[in-house]
C-alpha cells in the first residue's frame, strides 16, 4: 500500500503519516486506531515490534474508514483506562502519585481512568515505565 493510499484511508495527511513512519512521531491513540483499521490490524498488532509476522489483508481500493465517534472512546482507549487503573491500584499508588512519578499533568491519570481520553503514545510510555510494565501491557485487552 502506498503512503498516499494509507493516508487517504486513515484520514490523515501524507505529511503526518510520513512523520510517523520516519521519525516515530508521537501519535495519539485514535490515530493508532485509524491506521490499524486501515491496515486491517488490531491496534496492539500495529504497535508490536515484529510486523513481519502479522498478516495484513491486502486490497487495492479500500474506501476510507468510517470516522471515529467524537463522543465515545475507542476500544484501545477503554482498555488503556481500565488497565491503567488496575495496574495503578495494584501498585498501591494514588492517581496524583502516579501522575507526579510519571511526570504527567497531575489530573491526567484521573481523566484517563474516568474518561478514556485520547492520549499520546509518549504518555502511555511514561505511565508504563513508572508502573514497571510495557506499553502493550497497558494497551491490550484484559491486561489489567
Amino acid at each position: 500500500m502506498t503512503q498516499y493510499s494509507l493516508a487517504r484511508i486513515a484520514s490523515c495527511s501524507m505529511r503526518h503519516l510520513a512523520k510517523i513512519e520516519t521519525t516515530a512521531a508521537n501519535v495519539k491513540l485514535d490515530m493508532v486506531t485509524r491506521l490499524a483499521r486501515s491496515l486491517a490490524l488490531a491496534e496492539v498488532d500495529l504497535l508490536l515490534p515484529d510486523m513481519d509476522n502479522i498478516p495484513i489483508k491486502r486490497g487495492r481500493h479500500r474506501p476510507p474508514i468510517e470516522p471515529l465517534s467524537k463522543t465515545e472512546p475507542t476500544t484501545i482507549r477503554q482498555w488503556f483506562a481500565h488497565n491503567l487503573r488496575a495496574r495503578r491500584e495494584a501498585a498501591g499508588l494514588s492517581q496524583k502519585e502516579l501522575s507526579n512519578a510519571a511526570g504527567v499533568q497531575v489530573s491526567a491519570v484521573g481523566v484517563i481512568e474516568v474518561h478514556a481520553t485520547n492520549v499520546t503514545l509518549e504518555t502511555v510510555a511514561r505511565l508504563a515505565k513508572t508502573l514497571g510494565v510495557t506499553e502493550i501491557d497497558l494497551l491490550g485487552p484484559g491486561n489489567g
